[in-house]
């Protein structure tokens, strides 16, 4: 129930939830993949790069083959070439192709939806506090 509600919450750029979330996930279930994920994607999305690299680490520690290694490797891929990286964000973009050549424009696609929702974040704390009337 944490992960669903963590994962609706990281849609929703709820993000200081999400990330509540998806911490109660992983205390009930530490070897949780998809947490790690997406709660890396919610540190991805704060600009908190270094966290997010630590969480799309997890998940590939726990299984380096699971079906979501290759949003993993793209993740922390797209963190690294955000912290400024571009060498070690090479080997992670070619590892996530390698994994799902079949799905480059899925990949793709999920980064630019990361990318897009970074941007969201970053108006929404620039825009001034909405008054009540």
């Amino acid at each position: 129930a944490y992960f669903n509600r963590g994962f609706l919450r990281v849609n929703s750029l709820e993000l200081v939830e999400a990330l509540a979330d998806l911490g109660q996930a992983i205390k009930y279930n530490p070897g949780y993949t998809e947490a790690f994920l997406k709660r890396g994607e919610a540190h991805l999305i704060l600009g908190e790069f270094n966290k997010a690299i630590a969480d799309f680490d997890k998940t590939l520690e726990l299984n380096p083959y699971q079906r979501l290694a290759s949003l993993s490797y793209a993740g922390r891929g797209f963190a690294k070439l955000l912290r400024g990286d571009k060498e070690a964000a090479e080997k992670d973009f070619t590892e996530s192709i390698k994994l799902n050549s079949d799905g480059k424009f899925f990949l793709e696609l999920h980064l630019r939806l990361l990318e897009a929702q970074m941007r969201e974040v970053k108006r929404r704390r620039a825009a001034p506090p909405e008054r009540i009337a």
